[in-house]
C-alpha cells in the first residue's frame, strides 16, 4: 500500500485479501517480560509442535468446509514455524504489533484496488474488510463460505472475484 501510494506509476493494481493493510496492535504489557528465554523459546516450541494448535487455528480461519486436517496437511503448516528467525519475527510482533499502513495513507492511493474477504472471517473482522474498501474507494467483495484462508478454502471464488474486478491483466 505504501509503495502504491509512494510510487503509482511502479504499481498496475492491488488486491487485498482477508487482510485490510492496517496495523493490528501489539500484545498486553506485561506479555514483553515472557518474551525472554527460556520462557518465550520453549513456549513457542511447544506451541509450534502442537498440531492440536494447528488444527484449531485452521478450523477457525478456513471457514465452512474444511478438508481433513491429516498430519501431512498440519506438517505443511508447521515447517515454516521452524524456520531460523520464525521465533525471533513473532516475538517482535507480539512486542510491537503488527505493521500497517494508516487510514490517511489508505485514502491517498488512487492505484485500482480491490478488497475481498471471506464472509466467516474471524481472524480480521469482515467489517475492517468495508472499511478499508470505503478509504480505497474500490469495490469490497464477500467470498461465501470462506473464513481468512478464503484463497485456500475458496480458490475459485476469489479468482472470480479478482477476475471481475479487473485485477487480473
Amino acid at each position: 500500500m505504501s509503495l502504491a501510494k509512494n510510487a503509482p506509476n511502479a504499481t498496475r493494481r492491488i488486491v487485498l485479501l482477508d487482510g485490510d493493510a492496517r496495523p493490528g496492535g501489539g500484545g498486553a504489557a506485561w506479555l514483553s517480560h515472557l518474551l525472554v528465554p527460556p520462557w518465550y523459546t520453549s513456549l513457542y516450541r511447544i506451541a509450534t509442535d502442537w498440531d492440536w494448535l494447528y488444527r484449531k487455528g485452521l478450523r477457525s480461519a478456513w471457514g465452512s468446509g474444511p478438508p481433513p486436517f491429516n498430519r501431512a496437511f498440519i506438517e505443511q503448516w508447521e515447517r515454516p514455524f521452524r524456520v531460523s528467525g520464525t521465533a525471533a519475527a513473532f516475538a517482535s510482533m507480539l512486542g510491537h504489533g503488527i505493521q500497517g499502513v494508516s487510514a490517511s495513507t489508505l485514502e491517498r492511493v488512487k492505484v485500482p484496488a480491490l478488497v475481498a474477504w471471506g464472509s466467516h472471517d474471524t481472524v480480521d473482522s469482515v467489517s475492517a474488510g468495508r472499511q478499508t474498501a470505503a478509504l480505497l474507494k474500490v469495490p469490497f467483495v464477500d467470498i461465501p463460505g470462506a473464513g481468512h484462508l478464503s484463497m485456500l478454502a475458496r480458490p475459485a471464488l476469489v479468482a472470480r472475484a479478482i477476475d471481475r474486478a479487473g485485477a487480473v491483466p
